[in-house]
């Protein structure tokens, strides 16, 4: 996911929720990292505030420091 414009970071971090069908997870989910990557093309892990997992669906909250790219992968890959 993208959100612009890339760099602008915020006062005060903001949170962004991802809901997926459980249809979309292939890995546990004690596996899954999300990731924050930066204008200059650096990535970092993101903190995962919650995961939620319920009624087909699995919600995940991230920490969002900026607008950047953010993507969620398997931390043991």
């Amino acid at each position: 996911m993208d959100f612009e414009p890339i760099g602008l970071v915020f006062l005060l971090p903001a949170e962004l929720k991802i809901t997926l069908g459980d249809d979309l997870l292939d890995i546990p989910l004690s596996q899954l990292e999300a990731y924050h990557r930066f204008a200059d093309g650096t990535t970092v892990t993101a903190e995962i505030l919650s995961i939620r997992d319920g009624d087909g669906t699995t919600e995940i909250r991230i920490k969002a420091p900026s607008f950047s790219r953010y993507g969620l992968r398997n931390s043991s890959q």
